[in-house]
């Protein structure tokens, strides 16, 4: 009896040598890729721009890994249309309702639901990282409304100054502007990983509209797209990067709580490694992450478009109306 335990056991196991190194050149290659993409087509066009923020020349990994300026974290999108004041303090409500949600209905209703046992799906670990991302985005909010007025005043007097330091540019500190990039990379991870977890959930998983169902894999998709339309982030495509080692640290730990015995079971049926088959659903894993982030990138951009166009026909209906 125990024999045919162990045997079982290692047939669970009977492709994962050659998944693991498969599934880190993957991650290679698309990094490998993305990095030679930015390189040349990226690097090489903004070498005559100005520094950020007035700063020396930054190298490739900083103008990689930098962000937009702070105000793009707690600026809303809609600051031509109805002003910076009123967006601004319509994204903040929007954030904490969202936080105040997903902490409490979703997050904590999970574990108390389960036990902390469905910790062990990519879902949750969104839901995590989701509830994270409003939280930081409800604290990002509050500091910018709170020193709006000072950075304004900071910019006029720049703008009025003939010999401001370069490195005065910037009214935010370097802490303060790296949070807000740190905030940034995970807006993009969020919403990507959202898309991509609504799709594979109600196409080959459960499509059952229930309570708990459409909570875990539907309304992160919604509040994504809200906050995609309301603040100013802006979605960098050379950031799929980060999307894809979110994906590869789920998988390490799974690979970890299955081998080490904690998980009698794999989570996702698509994960299991006792056929060849397992290979072709990792690369389309690696795959569909790429192509949802593509999807969020598109839509940032069609939102920007939406935006200005907008503003545009505002503009001209009340110049119309002036004469």
């Amino acid at each position: 009896m125990k024999l045919l335990v162990i045997i079982y056991q290692m047939s669970k196991f009977r492709y994962l040598p050659g998944v693991i190194p498969f599934t880190f050149i993957l991650t290679f290659i698309v990094a490998a890729t993305v990095a030679t993409l930015f390189q040349r087509l990226i690097i090489s066009r903004r070498r005559s721009e100005t520094p950020i923020y007035g700063r020396n020349r930054l190298n490739s990994w900083q103008r990689f890994f930098y962000g937009y300026p702070y105000e793009f974290v707690y600026q809303s999108s809609w600051k031509g249309l109805f002003g910076n004041y009123i967006s601004m303090y319509l994204l903040l409500v929007w954030r904490i309702c969202a936080f105040l949600y997903f902490f409490g209905i979703v997050f904590l209703w999970n574990y108390i639901r389960t036990n902390g046992s469905n910790a062990y799906f990519f879902s949750l670990w969104n839901i995590n990282l989701i509830t994270s991302y409003y939280f930081l985005t409800v604290v990002a909010s509050l500091i910018g409304v709170r020193h709006h007025q000072r950075y304004i005043d900071h910019q006029e007097t720049l703008i009025t100054s003939s010999d401001a330091n370069p490195d005065s540019y910037n009214y935010w500190s370097n802490s303060l502007t790296q949070f807000g990039y740190i905030v940034q990379i995970l807006y993009e991870i969020t919403g990507s990983t959202a898309f991509f977890i609504t799709f594979v959930t109600f196409m080959t998983l459960d499509s059952r509209m229930l309570f708990w169902n459409l909570n875990d894999h539907f309304v992160t998709t919604s509040s994504v797209l809200v906050e995609l339309l309301l603040s100013r982030l802006v979605i960098r495509w050379e950031h799929v990067i980060f999307t894809i080692i979110w994906g590869l640290m789920y998988l390490i730990f799974i690979w970890a709580m299955v081998v080490l015995g904690v998980l009698s079971d794999w989570p996702y049926h698509f994960l299991k490694t006792d056929t060849s088959m397992v290979f072709f659903w990792y690369f389309a894993l690696v795959a569909f992450l790429i192509f949802f982030y593509i999807i969020f990138v598109f839509l940032g951009w069609l939102k920007v478009s939406f935006i200005l166009s907008l503003e545009t026909l505002v503009n001209m209906i009340f110049h119309s109306r002036q004469k």
